[in-house]
């Protein structure tokens, strides 16, 4: 266990042996299953909520309701990135607001606007995040880092670093202060994948960055080698997939196939499904570089069978970019030019959310 950890569990476990109630305890107890989904240790979450749920039965209480509800959606999210994961939250968010449990309201508030960015719904998450930032007190170092690392994730995603980076900063604070090891994990994770969906972008549109690519691969590396050392296990099959998607873009398909081979296998059992045309895809740009057709054009028709309404824009235009690129070096000049087209859509329709989300965002602050 790294010190940071210890850190925040024992102050959790001393404010449940200090506890002046058993519900004060009890919330505690659910906070600290919180704490352990986003550790990745899913089942010693469940066991917790599924006891506490059993033990307030037959005694329902709003703020144990509010807060195991909170405990359930991310034990869902972190296990398996699953789609119940919004509304136990937005339960949490519903009970903690009619209560008048402005801290929870406010955890809760940052939790959806995280959720919200998943699904890329920019008009609802800008609304949590500002509501979280509005809700929380000064010192509520826990809805403010949450609050602030979707602000610096979004603008980031947006191709706005310069933006993101003050939100950034104050999520490491906050996360700092804590001692919360998840919390820095999320950190260094979210920033390493925002900064390689601009690498994805820049090179899937002729604007690529060099430099950027190695900056990316340094972020994926670091952010694997940090949850090893934490013990963080949650969704620990995204850093290699996101190394192997950058050895794919310095041009490198042999290395990246050895890890999307090793990994790819599991992202429908993680959640990973509306990623499943953009990984596919990549994978058949890597085989056609290798001059493995045959394999090629059998993973093309996979990743565009995978996309779905659940694809996200950007992932929608790589997939097309990528099967365009491919149909055209196996000769295929009608199917190049159809997914071209396609292409151009997506990337078009993809930049102009870029620029919603900086439209929402840029002027968001700490105060009230």
């Amino acid at each position: 266990m790294s010190a940071a950890t210890s850190r925040l569990l024992k102050r959790l476990d001393a404010g449940i042996e200090s506890a002046t109630t058993q519900l004060a305890a009890d919330c505690l107890r659910a906070e600290r299953a919180c704490y352990l989904a986003r550790q990745g240790r899913t089942d010693e979450a469940k066991t917790v909520v599924v006891g506490l749920r059993k033990q307030y039965g037959s005694a329902p209480n709003v703020a144990m309701s509010a807060w195991l509800s909170l405990a359930e959606g991310l034990e869902i999210y972190f296990r398996n990135l699953g789609a119940g994961a919004h509304d136990k939250v937005l339960r949490a968010h519903a009970l903690s607001a009619a209560a008048g449990l402005t801290p929870l309201q406010a955890l809760a508030a940052g939790w959806l606007s995280q959720l919200d960015f998943t699904r890329l719904d920019i008009e609802s998450m800008a609304r949590h995040v500002k509501e979280a930032l509005r809700l929380a007190a000064p010192t509520d170092s826990r809805a403010r880092g949450r609050a602030s690392l979707v602000l610096g994730q979004a603008l980031h995603f947006a191709q706005r670093f310069d933006l993101a980076l003050p939100w950034y900063r104050r999520a490491h604070g906050y996360a700092t202060e804590q001692g919360d090891d998840s919390a820095i994990s999320a950190f260094m994770h979210n920033m390493a994948c925002m900064r390689l969906d601009n690498l994805r972008q820049s090179k899937l549109t002729g604007i690529a960055d060099d430099d950027e690519a190695g900056i990316s691969m340094t972020g994926a590396e670091s952010t694997s080698r940090f949850d090893q050392l934490v013990g963080a296990s949650s969704l620990k099959a995204l850093s290699p997939l996101m190394i192997a998607r950058v050895h794919s873009l310095q041009g490198r398909p042999e290395e990246a196939l050895a890890l999307y081979e090793d990994h790819l296998a599991i992202d429908v059992d993680q959640g990973f499904l509306r990623m499943r045309s953009d990984l596919l895809s990549d994978m058949a740009w890597c085989r056609i570089r290798l001059g493995q057709h045959a394999v090629a054009v059998s993973l093309a028709a996979q990743a565009e069978a995978s996309i779905t309404p659940e694809t996200q824009l950007d992932d929608r235009a790589a997939t097309y970019t990528r099967l365009g690129w491919l149909s055209a070096a196996i000769g295929d000049g009608e199917a190049t030019k159809r997914y071209e087209a396609h292409a151009k859509a997506a990337w078009d329709d993809f930049v102009q959310l870029q620029g919603r989300i900086v439209e929402l965002l840029s002027a968001v602050t700490e105060g009230p």
